[in-house]
Formats: structure tokens, sequence, C-alpha cells
């Protein structure tokens, strides 16, 4: 069993493994398939939780979709991609929560739509962050990248509902303030089409941060008298 662990949580391939034990990737493979066999827990009386995650990680081969709470496992599915029908399979038999976490991907949010119509939706701020550190990087080359990276950073740090109308706030006044900068354009010459235009600047548009907030929060449209910090977080 601590093989198996191992070879699933690290970079330990079944030929280390195989190679470690002095025998056959084959008979390690014969050895681990009983293992992969695992039945699926079914809800228990049907409980009504908090909170639950769903989220997807993709490994050699699949992708092992999860629904978990806190501190326990409630389901799990493995499949190809993050679609809306295996998403389905994995919540159908769940009681609707008060509310679900989502890292934002179509799957997901149309399969509970269709299941949990009535739960509240709130996007994972992580992959809020991450995103936001894909599309700029971690060092802006702009004082535009820099305000958005501050405020992706600035997200797993709201702990009150305030703090997160001023995060909104904060959002609303950068697009204000920079609308123009955001729209400026080129024009590039396609030997097909002839002339179009193409953004100068799209990954510093605020659209992924804003998927974070709930479609009716996008609308928001106070503002504040100053920026947000531009202070790095440690």
């Amino acid at each position: 069993m601590n093989e198996f662990i191992s070879h699933l949580t690290s970079n330990k391939s079944i030929a280390d493994i195989a190679a470690a034990r002095g025998t056959s990737p084959k008979t390690v493979h014969r050895h681990f398939q009983p293992l992969w066999l695992i039945s699926v827990p079914q809800p228990h009386n049907h409980p009504v939780y908090d909170q639950i995650f769903l989220d997807g990680t993709y490994l050699n081969g699949g992708c092992l979709l999860i629904a978990a709470t806190r501190d326990y496992v409630l389901a799990w599915r493995w499949c190809k991609q993050e679609t809306t029908y295996d998403y389905t399979q994995l919540i159908r038999d769940i009681t609707p929560p008060l509310m679900a976490v989502i890292d934002g991907g179509n799957g997901a949010y149309t399969a509970m739509t269709s299941c949990w119509p009535q739960t509240p939706i709130q996007r994972c701020l992580v992959h809020v962050q991450r995103n936001t550190r894909r599309d700029i990087t971690s060092r802006p080359r702009t004082p535009q990248g820099t305000i958005i990276y501050q405020l992706a950073l600035q997200l797993t740090r709201i702990t009150t509902r305030e703090q997160a109308d001023q995060w909104i706030d904060y959002l609303h006044q950068f697009t204000q303030d920079c609308n123009s900068w955001m729209n400026e354009k080129t024009t590039i010459t396609d030997p097909l089409t002839g002339k179009k235009k193409k953004s100068l600047h799209p990954s510093t548009r605020p659209t992924r941060v804003l998927q974070a907030l709930p479609p009716g929060k996008r609308r928001q449209t106070l503002r504040l008298p100053h920026p947000p910090s531009q202070r790095e977080e440690p």
C-alpha cells in the first residue's frame, strides 16, 4: 500500500518501484490493480453540508473528479475530461449543500445549475490567483499589470463582507481608470481579410479576475478615492 500511495503522490514511476523490488513492471501493475478498484462511497442519510468543493486532478491517462468537504471526500469519478456529464454523475446523489466552490470550468458550473439550482456558487480564489499569475506573471511589466496582480493576491486575504465589497470597488475603479489603456489597439494586415484590430493588452484585462465574482456583483458601480496597495505579498 505504501508503494502505491508513493506512486500516486510523487514522481516515482512503476519502473522505479519495479527496480527497487527487483521485479518487472508488469508484476507491479498486477499487484496495484486491486488498489484501484475502490468503491465510491454513497451518501449516508443525505446530510446537508455547509460547503462542498468540486475539482478535477489530471493524471496519466485520465482525470479524477472529487467532491469533498473540508474534512471528508464525499465522492469521486474517473473520466477523460471535466465534462458536464461527468460532473453530473459525480454530484447527482449528493444533497445540495449550502454553498459549492468550483474552479470556474464550464463542466462543473453547468452540472451544478442542473443538479443544485438553488446552491450559491463561489469560484475558487486560489484558481483566480493562479490564472492571473499565468496571464501576467508574478512580475508584471506595466503599472496596470501590477495593480491587477495585487488585486488577485488580496482575494485570499478577504475575511469580511466589507472587505469583499471594497475589493469589488477597487476592481471597478481599475476598469474605469485604465479603460483607455486596455482598449489600445494596433492594426495588423491579414493577407486574407485585410485589416483588423487586435488588443495590445489582452492579458491585463481583468476578465479572469472578474470571473471570481457572482454575476450580480459584476455590475458594481461604486468607486473609492484611492487605489489598492501595491506592496508585494511576502
